[in-house]
């Protein structure tokens, strides 16, 4: 679960579905309870700035973790150098076996408000 402004490379990867939501993490919070009621498995979400949500029942090194339906940025802080540790690998190997693509971010100046509430 990730709102349309995250980086486009996350659904590319086919290693977990992704489904987008509206910015904000109430968009993202709801997404995540209609993935957890419609019983698709484990559910995260987060927000391009960092925050990571969890949903129930998902597991990460054979450690539970609990839900936490707001923006952590811890979590992904540890679990990046989990895997480093775990791969024996410096943090910059780790993000560059990533492989996402760069994107850029502006904004429209002078958008009628009528058209962007839609």
């Amino acid at each position: 679960m990730t709102p349309v402004t995250s980086n486009s490379a996350i659904a590319a990867s086919e290693t977990f579905g992704v489904i987008r939501t509206r910015v904000g993490s109430p968009f993202v919070i709801a997404g995540m309870n209609e993935a957890e009621a419609a019983d698709q498995g484990p559910v995260v979400g987060f927000e391009a700035n960092g925050g990571t949500l969890v949903g129930a029942g998902f597991q990460a090194l054979d450690t539970p973790i609990s839900p936490l339906p707001t923006r952590d940025s811890f979590l992904p802080i540890l679990a990046v150098l989990a895997l480093a540790a775990e791969r024996g690998h410096t943090l910059s190997a780790v993000a560059s076996s990533f492989s996402l693509a760069h994107a850029l971010a502006d904004r429209l100046e002078d958008f009628p408000v009528a058209l962007s509430g839609a």
